[in-house]
């Protein structure tokens, strides 16, 4: 089987729960709230690995906490490898 390459940048996602859909502008208390490593590229690499397909990301990660954390998530998939780049003094992007 080839091995697929998925290259792009990763975020830190955010995703928050509500009771029911703002009804305009305001603040809201969600009812939940869940960080995942996320981008369109790690999340198509981590769902390759899930179906046993062989997989390489390549993809800019900081070298921050959020970062560390990001590549880590990512091991954990079975995706990663070598292809980090950007690490050295650069924050990892996040997103709400």
């Amino acid at each position: 089987m080839p091995r697929i390459l998925c290259v792009g940048a990763l975020t830190l996602d955010t995703i928050f729960q509500l009771e029911q859909l703002p009804p305009g502008p305001g603040k809201f208390i969600p009812a939940q709230a869940v960080e995942v490593a996320a981008g369109m590229a790690s999340s198509a690499a981590a769902s390759i690995a899930r179906l046993g397909g062989e997989v390489s990301l390549w993809a800019s990660a900081g070298q921050d906490a959020v970062g560390d954390r990001i590549v880590a998530e990512l091991a954990a998939e079975d995706c990663c490898d070598e292809g980090w780049a950007g690490r050295a003094g650069r924050n990892a992007a996040g997103s709400l």
